[in-house]
C-alpha cells in the first residue's frame, strides 16, 4: 500500500482509526437501512405499512435515501442494496465506557448493564458482493486483516470528503433489512409490541435482544440461536456522523481479490479474478463505508 498523507496539509496530524470485527449483519431479499435508532423505531411503530410507506417507493422503485444519492445530504438514514441473502460485515471502536450515566429520554440507564459507547463503524459492503456464503474464515479479524482495514479507512478519512453526513438525535444507531420484522425467533409466540410500547421500551428491549438476548433465534445460514444476524442496535458517543466511501489504496486486481479470498471466503480459493474483475465494473475498487463521528466543537 502507498503511503497515507493527510489531505492538504503534510503537516496535520494523521487519523488513525482502531477498528474490529463487531458482526455480520444479513438481510434476506430487500435494503439494509442503517440509521438512527429512535426514528427507525417510530417508523415501524406509526406507518400502517412501514415497508411501502418509508422504506420503499414502488412508484420510483427505489429506497429511501440509497447511498448513492445523497452526496452533500444530512439524513437520519441511509439504505444499501445487495441482493438477497446478503451479508455486511460491521467493524467498529468503542469510545467510553459509562454505566446509568443519562436518564430520561433516551433510557439508557434503564438498560440496566454496562456499555460502551461507539464513535464509528466499517461497513465492508462488497465482502456480501464478493462472498456468497456466511463471510467469515479463521484469518477474520486477525491482525493482518484488522491492519489493512484501519490502513483503507485511515487513507479515506484522511484524503477524501465525507459523502453525506447522518443525524443521530438519539445517540444510537440501528442496522435492520428493510420492513417491520427485524429478526425471527424459535419461538414463533414471541413478538416485540410495536404498536403499545413507547419508543423508549422497543429500544430498550431490541438492546438487549441483540447484546443479552434471553431467547433462541433463527439465522440464514448460521447454525447460532444465542445471537441474531438479522439486525444489530447499539448506542452511540455523538449525534452527527460523516460518512466515507472507503475503497482500495493502489487500484490492483490481484489485492482486491485476495483480500476478499483471504479474509472472508470460507470456500478454498473462492472466485477467480473474471468474477472480481466485474465486482470492480461495477463498483469500483469499493469495500464500503465508514460511519465517523464529527468532532465536537
Amino acid at each position: 500500500m502507498k503511503k497515507i498523507n493527510p489531505k492538504n496539509n503534510d503537516k496535520m496530524v494523521i487519523e488513525k482509526p482502531n477498528l474490529t470485527w463487531n458482526t455480520n449483519l444479513h438481510v434476506y431479499s430487500k435494503s439494509l437501512i442503517v440509521g438512527d435508532a429512535y426514528s427507525l423505531i417510530d417508523k415501524i411503530k406509526n406507518q400502517p405499512d412501514v415497508y411501502l410507506d418509508f422504506f420503499y417507493d414502488d412508484e420510483k422503485g427505489s429506497y429511501v435515501n440509497e447511498i448513492d444519492k445523497i452526496h452533500n445530504k444530512n439524513v437520519d438514514c441511509f439504505s444499501l442494496q445487495g441482493g438477497g441473502g446478503f451479508w455486511t460485515p460491521i467493524f467498529s471502536t468503542a469510545s467510553t465506557w459509562a454505566q446509568g450515566k443519562k436518564d430520561g429520554e433516551f433510557g439508557w440507564k434503564s438498560v440496566g448493564r454496562e456499555y460502551p459507547f461507539k464513535d464509528s463503524f466499517f461497513l465492508d459492503f462488497c465482502a456480501g458482493i464478493n462472498v456468497a456464503n456466511f463471510p467469515l474464515n479463521k484469518k477474520t479479524s486477525n491482525k493482518n486483516h484488522l491492519k489493512i482495514i484501519n490502513d483503507l479507512v485511515t487513507n479515506s478519512i484522511n484524503n477524501t470528503d465525507p459523502i453525506f453526513t447522518l443525524s443521530t438525535p438519539s445517540n444510537s444507531l440501528l442496522f435492520m433489512e428493510a420492513g417491520d420484522v427485524l429478526f425471527n425467533s424459535k419461538d414463533e409466540n414471541f413478538k416485540v409490541d410495536y404498536k403499545n410500547k413507547t419508543t423508549k421500551e422497543i429500544f430498550n428491549e431490541l438492546y438487549n435482544l441483540c447484546h443479552y438476548p434471553e431467547i433462541k433465534f433463527l439465522n440464514f445460514e448460521h447454525g447460532s440461536e444465542e445471537f441474531t444476524f438479522d439486525f444489530y442496535i447499539d448506542f452511540l458517543e455523538n449525534q452527527k456522523y460523516e460518512v466515507y466511501k472507503v475503497e482500495s489504496i493502489d487500484k490492483d486486481l490481484d489485492f482486491y481479490r485476495d483480500y476478499y479470498v483471504n479474509y472472508y471466503d470460507p470456500l478454498p480459493d473462492g472466485h477467480d479474478k473474471d468474477f472480481f474483475q466485474s465486482t470492480i465494473d461495477t463498483y469500483g475498487y469499493l469495500h464500503g463505508y465508514y460511519i465517523k463521528a464529527c468532532k465536537q466543537k
